[in-house]
């Protein structure tokens, strides 16, 4: 409905209302003065109340502060760093605009996840004993009233006396358990709600297990093969290439399944399930393995003490450490590929610095530990007999004293021993059964859903795998220092490191005594006057027809005494021809290997001789 304009007012004195009605404005008097000289108030004029701008000054500040902390964070995630001057040593400018490009995509990524930490309000708590002086190792029994709930429900223990010992191993995501026994029982689970999934009976040796890329695949090695189930249990390949496996793993960026006996150690790609690389390892029997996740590099313990480190490019192991005088039972490696924990018969836990190969920690147990593992957050779980030690900042540092103990029961005795990603807690695999026990701090509170997500729906796992398989890293990239990779090969610094080097050796030499240092000056003249004669193009050409006619002279030899020896088993007829030519004065034209080969057959001589 329409209204109409009441009569009287102007269009500057209307002013509409909630009620969409038009007033007419006083224009004196009363409070409408007022209103209009607030309404004319020029707008620069007007402040913000004083709690506003305090407000405003401190978000200002805040943000300062946030983005200041990020640049000093990027340099953590920034792992090009040190290779950014070599755009400028490239003579080409495809290669140039090439490396500008990864370069800039490095910033990006390594200012994200900087940016990225500040969302993580999660922190890792450890526990600690009050008013005591020196606390003594906690044990489940002193933990238990103290944790919540929820916490409560997943220490368990499940015992299964007949079909053991069990071995056991974690889904990436942390979500899933998967056990074997060595008499041929399997048993994948969910494990915080214990939800059983499938439960099989082999009624074959089984001595390792392995989930491949996600929790929906899983392989087994059991008494002559390998077998790769589903979640199912339905069985989808036999790899009939390895014979008596005892270990697994699995390289989940590259899709390689690695197998190892006690001689052998093979690599088979999963997702096309065909054999990538195999090599006789030439060394004692194998005792264990683990790979490096910073680099995919495999670790192999050995019975003679050794750990040997194997990439799946040459035919000989990469490198090699002498850990133990005795075998070696167990090893494990860190996330970030940086320390290495090894045990042995000798009942020694050893800590080594991947990066240098030098020992850095040595732990003593009452027992051998038969097997050892690293949290997410690095701590040291060792199991040997029926106790299991935990060390707390036992890595870069010597811990005085166990974190936590936990004792199996006592007829029975730890086989293998996990740490549970993202969670709190460490499974025990031992000769009667399995166990879950809290370790406060263990598990990393933050995780990367890019990586692997706890919370994942199945919809988010069918993308994953799919991402995963296109991202697929070939085996000839398993190297030592990934970092390498994509590096510009620099002349230059290669010539530097041998100037380093050769200003080692002369600072080693005026060190040491006079006649030592006489010694060693000569050596070095004589290397490096070998050296150059080795590259002297005519010192070279001279060798080799020296080489010639040593050979030809070998070869008139040996022809010789065959001519001697076949003349004096046939009477010596040729010598007496050879004799009664050389009286007439005629050259009778030289033997043949054949003609020599051809006499032994009667007193006759060939035609053609």
């Amino acid at each position: 409905m329409l209204r109409r304009r009441p009569a009287g007012l102007k269009a500057h004195q209307r002013r509409p209302t909630l009620s969409g009605r038009v007033l007419k404005q006083r224009s004196g008097g009363g409070g409408g003065g007022t209103d209009t000289a607030a309404a004319k108030m020029p707008q620069q004029n007007r402040r913000a109340p004083p709690n506003v701008q305090a407000l405003r000054e401190r978000v200002e500040a805040q943000s300062k502060r946030m983005t200041r902390k990020i640049r000093l964070d990027k340099t953590k995630y920034d792992r090009l760093r040190k290779t950014k001057s070599e755009i400028s040593k490239s003579r080409s400018k495809r290669v140039k605009k090439a490396v500008a490009e990864v370069h800039e995509m490095a910033d990006k990524s390594a200012e994200q996840l900087a940016s990225a930490e500040l969302m993580l309000t999660a922190e890792p708590g450890f526990a600690k004993v009050e008013s005591v002086k020196k606390p003594r190792p906690l044990s489940q029994a002193q933990l238990l009233p103290h944790v919540d709930l929820q916490s409560q429900q997943k220490i368990f223990e499940l015992k299964l006396d007949k079909l053991g010992p069990y071995r056991l191993d974690f889904s990436r995501n942390g979500q899933h358990l998967l056990l074997a026994g060595q008499k041929g029982h399997i048993g994948l689970m969910h494990w915080q709600d214990k939800q059983l999934l499938i439960e099989q009976y082999l009624n074959e040796t089984v001595r390792a297990v392995k989930f491949l890329h996600n929790e929906t695949m899983f392989a087994v090695a059991q008494k002559k093969r390998i077998y790769v189930y589903d979640k199912q249990g339905t069985e989808l390949h036999c790899l009939q290439d390895l014979i008596k496996p005892r270990f697994l793993d699995f390289l989940p960026y590259h899709w390689l399944l690695v197998a190892s006996t006690l001689s052998h150690l093979q690599y088979f790609d999963s997702s096309i399930g065909s054999l990538v690389w195999k090599t006789r390892t030439g060394l004692a029997p194998t005792q264990a393995m683990r790979q490096n996740p910073w680099n995919a590099v495999m670790c192999l313990g050995h019975a003679n003490g050794v750990v040997s480190l194997w990439t799946p490019n040459t035919g000989k192991s990469a490198a090699s450490i002498l850990a133990h005088r005795a075998g070696i039972l167990s090893l494990d490696v860190d996330t970030t590929g940086t320390y290495m924990v090894t045990s042995s018969v000798d009942s020694i836990v050893r800590v080594w610095d991947v990066r240098t190969y030098k020992q850095l920690q040595q732990y003593y147990l009452r027992e051998p530990a038969r097997a050892v593992s690293i949290s997410q957050r690095g701590l040291i779980a060792a199991g040997g007999g029926s106790s299991v030690t935990v060390w707390k900042d036992a890595l870069a540092t010597h811990a005085g004293a166990p974190y936590m103990t936990h004792r199996a029961p006592p007829d029975s005795s730890v086989v293998d021993l996990a740490f549970c990603p993202f969670e709190d807690f460490l499974g025990i695999g031992h000769i009667t059964g399995y166990m879950s026990v809290a370790v406060p701090g263990a598990g990393e509170p933050n995780f990367d859903s890019y990586v692997a997500n706890p919370f994942e729906t199945g919809k988010q796992r069918r993308e994953a795998e799919v991402h995963s398989l296109l991202e697929k890293l070939p085996a000839s990239m398993i190297t030592l220092d990934p970092n390498m990779i994509g590096r510009i090969a620099n002349q230059e610094e290669d010539r530097e490191q041998v100037r380093e080097a050769w200003k080692e050796r002369v600072a080693d030499t005026a060190s040491a005594k006079p006649e030592t240092r006489k010694n060693l000056k000569r050596q070095a003249r004589k290397k490096h006057l070998e050296k150059e004669a080795k590259n002297d193009p005519r010192v070279r050409l001279q060798r080799h027809e020296d080489a010639q006619s040593a050979t030809k002279a070998k070869q008139h030899a040996k022809a010789k005494d065959e001519d001697m020896s076949l003349s004096e088993e046939e009477g010596g007829w040729y010598a007496e021809e050879d004799d009664a030519e050389a009286e007439a004065g005629e050259e009778r034209p030289r033997r043949s290997k054949m003609a020599s080969a051809l006499s032994v057959f009667g007193d006759q001589k060939p035609d053609w001789l």
